[in-house]
């Protein structure tokens, strides 16, 4: 509304109403529109948000479970693609892992094989060449033995005693190697100290 004199020596006035929506109508109208850009706007921000965070968890929840099968069977898995690129890097860096880990479990079972292969030819031929000492052992007339001595206390046993020791000392070769002294005790007192140091070397 305006109020306006018609003449200076007239008292008129010219009163002018304006209704309210000829110029609020037009401001109104952009805040409806404003209003309703903004939630268009956040409708679709929070529609995309839930999208993106469902490919991720979607891409997670893969690697996690080729995660655990791989644990249980390590052989390929199978990994969905993913156009998040942090994802794409963590399940190519899983794929490597898995790969490694096959190669080196391949390896690991080849030098077990060998290792087993090379015990039993050493084992075999340890067997072999005991079967000829004994062989050997029992077919000679001297006294044939195997002693061991104890570094840390200086203690010494029989390992392997010859049939002939139980004919030439009269002790049954199952007491000699239980018990060493025995055959110690038939050294004579002067050779004894002889014969021990002869061990130590």
């Amino acid at each position: 509304m305006s109020i306006t004199p018609v003449h200076p020596e007239l008292d008129w006035l010219v009163v002018t109403v304006i209704p309210e929506s000829d110029f609020m109508g037009e401001i109104e109208e952009n805040v409806r529109n404003t209003v309703a850009l903004s939630i268009l706007a956040l409708i679709g921000a929070i529609a995309s948000s839930v999208l993106v965070s469902r490919k991720i968890t979607r891409s997670l929840s893969s690697l996690s479970q080729a995660t655990k099968d791989f644990i249980t069977t390590p052989s390929d898995q199978e990994l969905h693609l993913s156009y998040i690129q942090e994802i794409a890097t963590l399940s190519q860096s899983f794929k490597q892992m898995m790969q490694t880990l096959r190669e080196t479990e391949k390896l690991r079972r080849n030098y077990t094989k060998e290792l087993e292969k090379e015990v039993a030819e050493k084992t075999e031929d340890l067997h072999r060449n005991q079967a000829k000492f004994e062989k050997l052992s029992s077919a000679s007339p001297a006294i044939i033995y195997t002693i061991v001595m104890n570094l840390s206390n200086g203690k010494t046993y029989f390992e392997y005693m010859s049939p002939a020791s139980e004919i030439i000392t009269e002790i049954p070769n199952v007491k000699g190697l239980k018990d060493g002294s025995l055959i110690f005790d038939l050294i004579h007192p002067e050779d004894l100290s002889g014969y021990q140091e002869a061990m130590k070397l």
